[in-house]
């Protein structure tokens, strides 16, 4: 083959060399690398051209220098090496000088030292890559790939020996070994340090994606789960997260919600549906939690691929939210019943006043006029109901105080077991533990009376009360739980979501006022307590609260 076909085919080889080192790792050595080759080609190419033009000569000891500089700089970056600064404006300056010293040397003098400037940067280019393989978590190609740039030195040397002896085409075929050989190892070790680089990101982001606090999803395109973290398994069920590889969607989202396999199911239609846009969708799921769930799809080339899907658990912020809206309320609810049951009890002051007047001034006939009676009752009922809402209304911060829990308890169970009916029991359950309950005592009464009273109507006219008291710790807290149970009718579910509302009665109207609960759950409130419903329908209601302990 001649030395003009020689480079004709050779830049084809050189082309797809530099071009798949730079799409592999550009930064990574990559692209000097390539720059190298394309330097020695050019470099040869000049070598064959500045025969004809002799003008062309001043480019090779340039491209040389460049060869060497690209070389070492490639090698640096591969090895996570910054390149310093100035060894740009030292390969410059020893650039400028080959170019003007050359006319004055011989071609023997340029080519040595154009060959020692080569060999001096593939030595230290092996150097670079041998440090970094000195490392536990290098291969065995990096040992290589430093061990094929001392064939570029080689190389180097051989070149100029044979060009001084005139043996240029065979010149020419030996950097051509060598630049196959020496590529193929730099292209080896790229496309590892790729596959490295892929893995490395595969791992951060699987520890991301197992580790994040919310359920994560991925669904493939023929609508099957790929993979899920696993917080969205524990949302689902006991079931590992990779059990769930393959499945149908549908089959995970109904775990979702409370009533599955409805076709008709928002959760379905926008998030388990490929091409439906982005939609986040609140949802009710099995146990009472409520989940947020946002799905998004995943596209390619305008084509929709796949669908992300993040599940959060929002029961507590819900919860929380519901709390601040309903402490909203009551406070202006407090407020404006206060202003009206004032008034309204003065009025019924007047109405009271007048029907005993009347009672006086008919002695012995007031009995037979139930007119009166009805009149009396009626506005006692009122003056009941005002007093309720002034009591309401007068909730404010907690009082001082605190109560031997064990002592009181007794003596209350005591008081009450008389009240209740005779086929009515009150069992005691109490921790000795418990000790003193920083409540004050009058305020601990009208709870424990309002609770009882209604778990004596639920169990009416023959059931079994129990008032409980245990004693536990959260954290560096010490808390006391106080709760009454009963075996009566129970309460619905809908009935329990509003239970402490004000005026909210399960009741005959005339029989209550709807505000027991509330002023129970003020009052535990505004101690830093909790207050919380464990009821079913037909089986009993237990009512929770829990104080803080006194130390």
């Amino acid at each position: 083959m001649s030395e003009q076909a020689f480079f004709a085919t050779g830049i084809v080889f050189v082309v797809v060399l530099a071009a798949s080192m730079v799409r592999l790792a550009p930064r990574e050595g990559g692209g000097a690398w390539a720059a190298t080759w394309v330097c020695l080609y050019l470099s040869g190419a000049a070598v064959l051209l500045s025969e004809r033009w002799p003008l062309i000569g001043p480019l090779i000891p340039l491209l040389g220098t460049s060869f060497a500089l690209l070389f070492w700089v490639g090698s640096r970056q591969f090895s996570g090496r910054q390149v310093p600064r100035w060894v740009l404006a030292a390969a410059g300056a020893v650039a400028a000088a080959r170019v003007g010293i050359e006319p004055l040397v011989s071609e023997a003098s340029t080519l040595v030292a154009g060959s020692g400037l080569i060999a001096l940067s593939a030595g230290a280019s092996a150097w670079e890559v041998a440090r970094q393989a000195r490392r536990p978590a290098a291969r065995r190609s990096e040992l290589l790939l430093a061990l094929s740039f001392s064939l570029v030195a080689l190389a180097s040397c051989t070149y100029t020996w044979l060009k001084i002896g005139g043996q240029v085409p065979s010149g020419f075929f030996l950097w051509l070994a060598t630049g196959v050989l020496v590529a193929g190892a730099q292209t080896t070790n790229l496309l590892g340090r790729v596959a490295a680089t892929a893995e490395r990101r595969r791992a951060t982001l699987s520890a991301v994606f197992d580790s994040a606090p919310i359920g994560l999803l991925l669904i493939d395109g023929e609508g099957a789960v790929r993979v899920m973290n696993p917080v969205l398994a524990d949302l689902v069920g006991d079931e590992p997260a990779e059990a769930w590889a393959q499945r149908p969607v549908a089959a995970l989202l109904d775990r979702l919600e409370e009533q599955p396999e409805d076709p008709a199911s928002p959760l379905l239609q926008s998030i388990g549906t490929l091409y439906a846009p982005e939609a986040v969708v609140e949802t009710r799921a099995p146990g009472g939690r409520r989940l947020q769930i946002h799905g998004r799809p995943i596209s390619s080339e305008g084509r929709a691929v796949g669908r992300v899907v993040l599940v959060r658990d929002v029961t507590r912020e819900r919860e929380m939210q519901e709390q601040l809206e309903r402490t909203s309320r009551l406070e202006t609810l407090g407020r404006l019943a206060g202003g009206i049951a004032h008034d309204f009890n003065n009025k019924l002051t007047t109405v009271l006043g007048n029907a005993a007047m009347l009672r006086d001034e008919l002695p012995g006939k007031a009995d037979g006029l139930p007119e009166l009676v009805d009149l009396e009752e009626a506005a006692q009922y009122c003056a009941d109901l005002t007093r309720d809402l002034l009591d309401f209304a007068r909730q404010g911060p907690r009082s001082e105080g605190s109560v031997d829990l064990e002592k009181f308890l007794a003596a209350f169970a005591a008081s009450w077991r008389g009240r209740l009916g005779a086929g009515i029991s009150l069992t005691l359950d109490i921790d000795p533990a418990v000790g003193r309950l920083a409540v004050e005592e009058a305020q601990l009464r009208r709870v424990l009376v309002q609770l009882v009273e209604n778990a004596r109507e639920a169990v009416h006219p023959h059931g079994e009360i129990t008032l409980a008291a245990r004693h536990s710790s959260l954290g560096n807290e010490s808390w006391v739980e106080l709760s009454v149970a009963d075996d009566g009718v129970g309460i619905s579910e809908e009935a329990r979501q509003s239970i402490f509302d004000p005026f909210f009665t399960t009741k005959d109207l005339r029989g209550a006022s709807g505000l027991g609960l509330a002023i129970v759950h003020g009052i535990v409130t505004a101690h830093n307590g909790t207050i919380r419903v464990e009821s079913t329908p037909e089986k009993g209601t237990r009512i929770v609260t829990r104080w803080p302990a006194v130390h």
